[in-house]
């Protein structure tokens, strides 16, 4: 069964086990500081509480989602990302950023002609373990998965493989992604 603690809590004495993480002692007693679940090693003789308010942080590797919040010099995309893929929802979202280099295998001369701000992208974390994340949108899964029309602001659907604006009838260009939301 799994024991649960809270700050200030009685999780064990010292005579038993020797203090971890998010402990403390007062009076040769095991205080947790956090709210967490107890994780006992018998081996080494440690008591710790686990935290369940890990906040969440991108790796290297993840698939997380981003909005796109500006460009910089026509060769950089800066997001925010929101939430990490089978890890859930950033609590505060983190900076990244998308090089034209790093966007398609293609060449792209301008990050506009892919991507414009507004967008929602699916990318993969492919450097720095801390803000701005550098991000790519190479591969057939990564790419725009939401957008809005570059001219009345109106949801584009996916044609084919293109984006679709039905009430402004125009294709709007964009580095789309396999598992864009909206289909025609």
């Amino acid at each position: 069964m799994e024991e649960i603690a809270v700050p200030g809590s009685r999780i064990a004495i010292i005579e038993e086990f020797l203090p971890g993480n998010n402990t403390y002692i007062l009076k040769d007693t095991i205080l947790s500081t956090v709210v967490g679940r107890i994780l006992r090693d018998p081996e080494q003789h440690t008591i710790e509480v686990v935290s369940f308010n890990v906040p969440l942080v991108p790796k290297i590797g993840d698939t997380v989602y981003a909005e796109i919040t500006n460009t910089k010099d026509s060769i950089v995309a800066v997001v925010e990302i929101f939430m990490i893929e089978n890890r859930g929802i950033v609590h505060t979202p983190f900076s990244g950023i998308i090089h034209c280099a790093d966007v398609s295998s293609t060449y792209v001369k301008d990050i506009h002609d892919v991507m414009r701000i507004g967008d929602i992208v699916r990318a993969k974390v492919i450097g720095r373990s801390s803000p701005p994340f550098l991000l790519s949108t190479m591969g057939l899964d990564y790419g725009v998965i939401l957008a809005r029309c570059n001219y009345c602001l109106s949801p584009l659907f996916l044609r084919d493989t293109n984006l679709y604006c039905k009430n402004c009838r125009r294709v709007i260009r964009r580095k789309v992604s396999s598992l864009y939301l909206l289909r025609r």
